[in-house]
């Protein structure tokens, strides 16, 4: 027999599902190339990742975000 906190439980399952179902996932396609300076991206980096940013760029743009993100 199943409770308020068992239906709670579930509830927060759900709920918890249909949100990361609902997240934007950007396809990127690997490159050799970072997107925004040019410089050669790691394989490594490329394929895991799935990214085409540098680790450099990478690195500025989440300090950016870091820096302006109590500024909204």
């Amino acid at each position: 027999m199943a409770d308020n906190a068992d239906r709670s439980q579930i509830e927060i399952e759900r709920a918890l599902e249909r949100s990361l179902a609902n997240c934007a996932v950007d396809d990127v396609v690997p490159s050799a190339e970072c997107v925004e300076c040019g410089e050669a991206v790691e394989a490594g980096r490329a394929k895991v990742l799935k990214t085409n940013v540098c680790a450099a760029c990478a690195h500025k743009k989440e300090r950016l975000a870091k820096l302006f993100a109590g500024r909204r």
